[in-house]
This record gives structure tokens, C-alpha cells and sequence, in this order.
């Protein structure tokens, strides 16, 4: 019995510790100039979409997706889609001419220094992501 309760206990321990790390969490950033405080999960999705083009203040939305672990839990928790859905939906958008493949960066920190330099922009980076001069967008 006491054999049993340690291996389900270590089995559980080992667990956690192979499953967190796969469920990063996610912060959306936006550069300095964006007036939004705070998106709801609607407005992410509409933007990262392509259906939600200018800010409130009619200035353009710039929106860069990453290459990032946390990639896969943004689509999940913001889009609804996984990752081949994504990809698929923006390979028909530039296919019938309605839109252009987001820009993609393979780390935080080159996303974090594309979104602080450029005016409206709107990317999504881990929680760990060492921020420099964006802000962060509550949802």
C-alpha cells in the first residue's frame, strides 16, 4: 500500500513537471501609441484574424504572431484553432487576396522590439518575456 501511494505521488510529481511547461502563459503587448487598455477575447480574435484592421482611433493595426512555445496556447486560448487550422486560414486569405500572412518572429524578444518600434502594433509574448518599452493589453 505504502509502495503504491509513493508511485502514484511520484508519478504525479513528474507530471506537473513535464505538463506546465507546455501551458506558458500568454501576454498580449501593444506598442506605446495603441489607446487600448484592455481587448476582449473577441477583438484578439477579430485581429488576429485580419477582421479588425484599424484601431478605434483609425490608426492601422500591425499584428505579429511567434514561433514561440506560447504560439500554440495563444491560438487556443484567443482563436479557437490549432496551429495547422491557423496556418491554413491564412494561406486561403493570401491565396484570395484578403489579407497578407502576418509577420512571425522566432523569438520574444525580436517580436517585443517590432511592437515597441512600430506604430500600432499588437503581438503576444510569455508571461517570463523580459518587456522593454511596450505596453501590456489586459483581456
Amino acid at each position: 500500500m505504502k509502495k503504491n501511494l509513493i508511485f502514484i505521488l511520484l508519478s504525479c510529481a513528474l507530471g506537473f513537471i513535464f505538463v506546465v511547461p507546455a501551458f506558458a502563459k500568454v501576454l498580449i503587448i501593444a506598442n506605446n501609441s495603441v489607446a487600448q487598455e484592455s481587448l476582449n477575447k473577441e477583438d484578439i480574435q477579430n485581429i488576429f484574424l485580419g477582421k479588425m484592421a484599424k484601431w478605434p482611433d483609425n490608426s492601422s493595426i500591425n499584428f505579429v504572431t511567434s514561433e514561440t512555445d506560447v504560439h500554440e496556447e495563444f491560438l487556443k486560448t484567443y482563436i479557437n484553432r490549432s496551429s495547422d487550422q491557423f496556418r491554413n486560414y491564412w494561406r486561403k486569405m493570401v491565396f484570395t487576396g484578403k489579407g497578407q500572412k502576418p509577420k512571425t518572429f522566432k523569438t520574444d524578444e525580436e517580436l517585443i522590439q517590432f511592437v515597441s518600434e512600430t506604430r500600432g502594433a499588437i503581438g503576444y509574448v510569455s508571461t517570463d518575456a523580459p518587456l522593454k518599452n511596450v505596453k501590456t493589453i489586459t483581456s
